[in-house]
């Protein structure tokens, strides 16, 4: 009886999956497929940077949602990324740094939703749908910065200076379709 028991357990323990595959071990991270880093020897999923709510590491796309005042502190779009920035409540962004974001496309729906914009080299798009939405938008050295601010309400710094904005004075809001540089 003992032995039947022994073989039992035996066949039973064999049948138990070995949980740590040799799909996913690494030495370095080219070792691992898209969407993972080696971490510890094993290919991981990688997570979503910094202030992300939701991502795709491969394509290297971010959505941040600023409900609230979740990021009245102020949001930052992470490095090498393209993000899609929603400030739908009074006060919930703070100032929203694009500095080095591959793109940025921002939202401000409510009053004092965001403080200051501070676009990066990539395309910049930017809608402040309140006369009291945005502080100011800084387009700076974007290849192609498109903002709409009711009224003109906006304080914004457009790349190329007047020459991208509607009208060709910097008394309007920033428009990319006669210098987009992307």
């Amino acid at each position: 009886m003992k032995l039947a028991l022994a073989g039992l357990l035996v066949v039973f323990a064999s049948c138990l999956p070995d949980s740590r595959s040799g799909d996913f071990t690494c030495s370095v991270p080219e070792d691992c497929e898209a969407g993972r880093t080696c971490e510890g020897g094993f290919c991981v999923k990688e997570s979503c940077p910094g202030d992300c709510d939701s991502c795709d590491t491969v394509a290297k796309t971010c959505s941040i949602t600023c409900n609230g005042n979740a990021c009245r502190n102020g949001v930052t779009c992470p490095a090498g990324y393209s993000c899609t920035i929603a400030c739908p409540g009074n006060n919930a962004c703070g100032n929203v740094n694009c500095l080095q974001a591959t793109s940025c496309d921002i939202t401000c729906t409510a009053g004092n939703a965001c403080g200051t914009i501070t676009c990066g080299p990539g395309a910049c798009d930017v809608t402040c749908t309140d006369l009291t939405s945005c502080d100011a938008v800084q387009c700076g050295s974007s290849c192609r910065c498109d903002v709409t601010c009711p009224g003109g309400a906006c304080t914004t710094t457009c790349p190329g200076n007047d020459t991208c904005t509607i009208d060709g004075t910097s008394a309007t809001a920033c428009e990319s379709s006669s210098c987009a540089s992307c």
